[in-house]
């Protein structure tokens, strides 16, 4: 996640990502958020780090724990441009409050 992190240049003092154990994940996904996470045998993952079959749906949730936006990021009638706009004005908000 520190490797993402700084790939995309996410201020560590105001974000925070979402690490644990696949077990911690995997459960904070379907339990919580009711998201896809199954995990992919080793025979079927691309290269290391493809470890889950997982949602295409980008979710942000705010410090206290509230689920602030759900946004698509593939399919056929996904405008990428548009929801990457959505995405930053969601998370623009959050840096307001």
């Amino acid at each position: 996640m520190k490797a993402y992190a700084t790939r995309f240049e996410a201020n560590p003092d105001r974000w925070l990502f979402l690490t644990g154990t696949k077990k911690e994940i995997a459960a904070l996904a379907i339990d919580s958020l009711k998201l896809t996470a199954i995990e992919k045998k080793a025979e079927e993952r691309e290269d290391p780090a493809d470890l889950f079959i997982h949602s295409t749906i980008l979710v942000v949730v705010d410090k206290q724990g509230r689920l602030r936006g759900i946004f698509e990021t593939e399919g056929a009638d996904i405008d990428p441009a548009r929801e990457r706009n959505a995405v930053l004005a969601t998370v623009k908000q959050l840096e307001r409050e």
